[in-house]
């Protein structure tokens, strides 16, 4: 899409289109504190060099939510507690069906194998029962918040941040998306 053969200079590309765009058209693009401690150890640990970040990161607003005077409508947290019930409740009839499993398998196999086997079907189905298309954690929270103080747009590709969005009235595009209209921005403005 960016022409580009590395993430180093992916990001170059994208620092550049952004830049450019501050400049020209004053928009702000922002990221919060905690997103963007994961967006380091994620970009520094897939090769992109220190100086291309730093750049990037120049160009990029940090600001925390404000977690204080933001106001979330009520319903969002009771269907998110309904939610997690749910979750739980699913997490917890999983755990049943695979120590029942485990019973009936433990003759045909070593109990090891069995074990092992089991522990990561657990874990994997868990995983997916608890955290699938809900907002799980606080960096993804603080974004949610944040866009919504800011009447901002998010760039994600991430499930849960999209639905907990979309029912606060939050725009949200994928990455793709937001990297083609950066583009097209370009071209408009070059013209």
């Amino acid at each position: 899409m960016l022409g580009t053969d590395s993430l180093d200079s992916t990001l170059k590309s994208i620092s550049a289109l952004i830049a450019e765009l501050r400049f020209r058209l004053d928009i702000q693009f922002y990221t919060t504190p905690s997103m963007a401690g994961e967006m380091r150890k994620y970009f520094l640990a897939n090769g992109v060099s220190l100086e291309t970040l730093n750049d990037f990161f120049s160009w990029i607003m940090v600001k925390a939510p404000d977690m204080l005077s933001t106001k979330i409508p009520a319903i969002i947290m009771s269907e998110y507690i309904t939610s997690i019930r749910l979750r739980s409740y699913r997490g917890l009839r999983l755990l049943e069906d695979i120590i029942r499993k485990s019973i009936r398998e433990m003759g045909t196999k070593e109990r090891n194998e069995v074990y092992t086997q089991l522990i990561h079907e657990a874990r994997e189905k868990f995983r997916e029962i608890m955290r699938k298309g809900i907002v799980d954690s606080p960096e993804d929270f603080d974004v949610v918040v944040l866009a919504y103080e800011l009447k901002g747009t998010i760039v994600t590709n991430d499930e849960g941040i999209k639905k907990l969005s979309e029912k606060m009235g939050i725009i949200v595009i994928d990455p793709m998306t937001f990297i083609e209209g950066l583009k097209r921005l370009k071209l408009m403005i070059s013209q």
